[in-house]
């Protein structure tokens, strides 16, 4: 008869393990559905790191502004610390970022996520193949409304100089890659807009400037 009641309780015990490996089981799959539902997808969280890095961008162009009498290194000549004689060219468009590099720090800020560039070990090894975002030339800090810099995919061709006096026929281009049919733009006043091709198009209404020059790497 003890015999009997050690094997029934032996049974009980075995059932509950049993229980509590499905309940541990089905918890720990829920929790993972969880985990895949509500983690940002890798394209989003492409966007959200590629818009933090212009932040920094724009952060970095307007300490150099405060040191140059409100300026941005585009309009200011490189023998005072500006970037002014490389805008001529395409070609030296990394310049431009090269200018704030005090400001801005790693290389890697200039790089999108979503880009198959890579950053510049340092500064001294940077080229326009380690950025991912073109330059406003003609952008100054007492217009808000300025472009500074965007993702370069505004067209198909690397390492040219864009003259833009009609804003509409402009479209983000997705064979470069980068965020596909959206972009990010970063103002003069420092705040980033995540666009479409037809929000690109007002932004560079919105500037107020008849002909925007922009470099792009």
């Amino acid at each position: 008869m003890p015999n009997l009641f050690i094997h029934k309780i032996s049974k009980t015990f075995a059932f509950t393990i049993i229980e509590m490996v499905v309940v541990v089981g089905v918890v720990s799959a829920l929790i993972c559905l969880l985990i895949l539902q509500y983690r940002p997808s890798t394209k989003m969280a492409s966007y959200i790191n590629c818009k933090v890095k212009l932040l920094q961008i724009g952060m970095a162009f307007s300490d150099f502004s405060k040191e140059h009498n409100n300026h941005l290194p585009m309009l200011i000549s490189t023998n005072q610390g500006g970037s002014l004689e490389y805008s001529a060219t395409p070609d030296y468009t990394y310049q431009h970022f090269k200018a704030i590099s005090r400001q801005l720090g790693p290389t890697h800020y200039l790089i999108c996520p979503q880009d198959t560039r890579r950053a510049a070990t340092n500064w001294e090894n940077l080229a326009n193949t380690n950025v991912s975002y073109f330059i406003g030339l003609d952008s100054e800090r007492d217009n808000p409304m300025a472009i500074i810099a965007g993702d370069r995919n505004i067209t198909p061709n690397p390492s040219v100089v864009l003259q833009i006096s009609k804003p509409t026929s402009l479209d983000w281009i997705k064979s470069v890659g980068l965020h596909g049919d959206k972009g990010h733009l970063i103002f003069s006043d420092g705040h980033v807009e995540e666009l479409d091709s037809t929000g690109l198009a007002n932004a560079f209404q919105r500037t107020g400037i008849a002909t925007n020059h922009f470099a792009v790497p």
